[in-house]
């Protein structure tokens, strides 16, 4: 005898996981949507362009991400074709242009280490120590500049952009509110931070990588 399955029954339930990827979906439309407007600005600006200017431009922009996939290439953990890890930090140039706060980059060069034999764990380590580097080489930059000028010193306070408040408090709400609700994830969450401390330990043995 055939049961017969109410349609309701048939519908998905909405779980924990649907409610998040629900989230994180609407979450990124907000942050994308503002992004839009700056291919408006960027073609804007073609009517002042000085095009001696813009070639001296864009062979540095070629430089800086040579330098930027030569840096991919000296933290891997695993062997990386220079040619192709330079494509992929032109195409993470363009990911960055529609993801906030550099997310687009690291996804980009997370999801190519992953490619190229690289566990989460190894990857994550690598796209870590990339950003670790990175902001410690933009602070010896601006030390050096704040010595080498005479800047005047004002006493206006700095203000941040609503939106970076917007992203920062939305990003940090997310996450607390993921780990707080899954058990298992704040679990596996802790434990790939002691992977990934254990890994990052691993460049004492290669400190010309960082050099």
């Amino acid at each position: 005898m055939a049961i017969r399955t109410s349609s309701a029954s048939k519908r998905p339930k909405l779980s924990k996981l649907r409610l998040l990827l629900l989230g994180l979906g609407l979450g990124g439309f907000y942050f994308l949507l503002p992004k839009f407007g700056n291919f408006h600005d960027s073609l804007a600006l073609w009517h002042h362009v000085t095009w001696p200017w813009l070639g001296v431009a864009l062979i540095a922009l070629a430089a800086t991400y040579a330098a930027a996939a030569a840096v991919y290439v000296l933290l891997a953990l695993q062997p990386l074709r220079y040619f192709r890890t330079y494509m992929v930090q032109l195409a993470s140039m363009f990911a960055n242009r529609l993801l906030p706060a550099g997310i687009g980059a690291i996804s980009v060069n997370y999801a190519y280490l992953r490619r190229n034999h690289h566990t989460k764990t190894q990857a994550s380590a690598v796209v870590t120590s990339n950003n670790l580097l990175g902001f410690v080489g933009h602070m010896l930059l601006l030390v050096g500049v704040l010595v080498s000028t005479r800047v005047a010193v004002t006493t206006r306070q700095p203000t941040v952009p609503k939106q970076y408040i917007v992203y920062g408090l939305t990003i940090t709400a997310i996450i607390v509110g993921v780990l707080l609700v899954w058990q298992t994830l704040r679990s596996r969450f802790l434990k790939a931070i002691r992977q990934l401390l254990v890994v990052l330990s691993g460049y004492r043995q290669r400190p010309g990588s960082f050099v």
